[in-house]
């Protein structure tokens, strides 16, 4: 099973496809183990990765962050589409979770 340390700036291994399927029964034996300790999973074609399998309480931790991501990218498109001029507060953006410096405020 390919893992990455946490703390590590190496790349990670990248399983092809079917070793992660053939791998999958180890990597969950892993998780259910060390939980959010285990090390996520890389897989990909031709070693590069595409994709990430990692604990499902590691997934629902990071829903936030995602979410974040998610609404600074849709609040960027809107300000950049918008025909009409948009004066964002910084408070108001700030009063959202969302950082200011992030819109140039």
């Amino acid at each position: 099973m390919a893992k990455m340390s946490q703390t590590s700036t190496a790349p990670p291994t990248v399983l092809s496809a079917s070793e992660a399927r053939v791998s999958l029964p180890a990597v969950l034996d892993d998780f259910r183990d060390h939980g959010l300790a285990s090390n996520p999973v890389f897989f990909g074609s031709h070693r590069k990765a595409e994709g990430v399998i990692i604990p499902v309480d590691l997934f629902y931790a990071l829903i936030p962050a995602i979410d974040e991501v998610f609404l600074k990218e849709n609040v960027r498109k809107r300000l950049s589409t918008s025909s009409e001029g948009v004066d964002l507060d910084a408070a108001f953006v700030a009063s959202m979770g969302l950082d200011p410096a992030d819109f140039n405020l």
